[in-house]
Formats: structure tokens, sequence, C-alpha cells
């Protein structure tokens, strides 16, 4: 596993200047679920947009990269932000929560870096480990075809080859969302 110290693939690179967040809100309706993880979070862009669409929402912003971890709790403390909780954690690893406590699992340009570094399947496993039933998880990722914009094609995940992932692990994919020029959204259903 990758050191803690050590930067992690695009860290500090945050795709939410990219996505249409209106059509990213609309299809996730975070105010829905009570319990939320962010994997992948960074330095926060998606999960303090998150905590303002899901004000009653608690979230958990994990990440690996220590800097932006630390980055995104100044600016918790700056702004007066209680709902989330900042921690460092290697996705590939056990998450800080109990089995079946979130309601969903927010995965922002991640999952191809995963994929790439290798340990998607643990990190896979993991987010179905932390959802209850019915559960969702959400998979922000680049679109499967050339744009100014993301990383190189060859490491770009279509929607179908994220629903043919997830599925060994009981998740029903929904239909996929387009969020502008460069991103998708994947839903994904824990099943059960």
């Amino acid at each position: 596993m990758q050191q803690q110290d050590k930067k992690p693939v695009a860290a500090g690179k945050s795709s939410y200047d990219l996505v249409e967040p209106q059509r990213l809100w609309d299809a996730v309706q975070p105010w829905n679920y009570p319990m939320i993880i962010d994997a992948g979070c960074g330095v926060g862009n998606y999960t303090v947009a998150l905590s303002q669409k899901a004000p009653a929402a608690r979230i958990l912003a994990c990440d690996l990269w220590r800097e932006g971890v630390f980055e995104l709790g100044r600016s918790l403390a700056e702004e007066d932000i209680d709902s989330i909780n900042p921690v460092v954690a290697d996705l590939r690893g056990m998450l800080p929560v109990a089995e079946s406590v979130a309601d969903g699992v927010l995965m922002a340009t991640v999952l191809h870096d995963l994929v790439k570094v290798g340990g998607w399947k643990s990190s896979l496993e993991e987010v179905r480990r932390v959802l209850r039933p019915g559960g969702r998880f959400w998979v922000v990722e680049f679109l499967p075809e050339p744009t100014p914009k993301g990383p190189p094609m060859e490491i770009r995940l279509a929607p179908e080859k994220v629903a043919q992932m997830t599925a060994p692990l009981g998740f029903r994919p929904l239909p996929p969302v387009r969020l502008g020029d460069y991103l998708y959204l994947s839903t994904l259903v824990v099943q059960g």
C-alpha cells in the first residue's frame, strides 16, 4: 500500500470545476441520505458542495493525501462547518466506520486512478462493506471519449465498465447521467 505521506496519483487536482453541479446534485439527491462518505475527497471541493446540498447529513471525507485532508480541515474550521469529518484513510484498506452504516458513498474521479495504481478491487469491497442495503454508490468519472481535459483515454472508465466492476459485489447500476462536457455519473445501488 502507498505510504500516507507520499502524494497519491492526481492529488490536488479536482474535477468539480468541470461538472455541471445542478445535474450532479439533481441525480444524487444527497438531501435524502443522512450518512455519506466522500471517498477520495482531496481538499474537499465535492465534499463542501455536498454539505451545502445536504446540510443535515453527516459526511465522512476520506483521502490518502494527508495534506489535502488537513487543508479541508482548516477550511471547515474557518467556515465553522461541523457536519464533515475529514480523515486520512487509504481507500484500499479499511475505512474508519462500521459495516453497513453509510447511506451513500461518493467517489469522484478516483476510480480510474485506483485501477491504474492497483487496489481497485479492495476499494470497491470496502465501499460495499460500509454501505447499507439499498445504499447508493455514486461514481463520477471522465467520459470515455476524447476531451481537452482529463486523464489519458486508456485509463478512462466507461459506465459499462464501472457496472461490470461492481456487479460481483451486488451493485445494480442505474442509467448513467452526463454531467457536462467532461464527466458522467454512475449510480450503483446495493441490492438486498
